[in-house]
């Protein structure tokens, strides 16, 4: 049974993450209101770590920049992390609620 609060998009966007002062080039494989799935380079990922997700949806919603907290770790060949979002009043989430209602409708 489906627990997600949010429908997702599967996507393939480039992303950086900025954790612990670093910066981790990442793909962003799926993305919601509510958080991002990504597969990275990071290799000191931890759950519960704070991070910033920067991206750019497309040619008008340039250089989001989103905050959460990893919420999953899995590793596999690439390591793959969850990212729940934070503040939904940012303007990177009001970019990303209309990317996303665009592409759910």
């Amino acid at each position: 049974m489906e627990k997600r609060r949010h429908p997702r998009v599967t996507v393939e966007l480039p992303v950086t993450i900025r954790h612990k002062g670093k910066l981790i080039p990442a793909t962003a494989v799926n993305v919601s209101c509510g958080g991002m799935f990504l597969e990275t380079e990071g290799t000191d990922l931890t759950e519960n770590s704070p991070v910033e997700i920067t991206f750019d949806l497309n040619e008008e919603a340039r250089d989001i920049s989103l905050c959460g907290v990893i919420s999953r770790v899995e590793s596999e060949e690439k390591p793959r992390i969850g990212v729940q979002f934070g503040s939904v009043f940012s303007a990177g989430h009001k970019a990303l609620r209309e990317f996303l209602r665009r592409h759910l409708n």
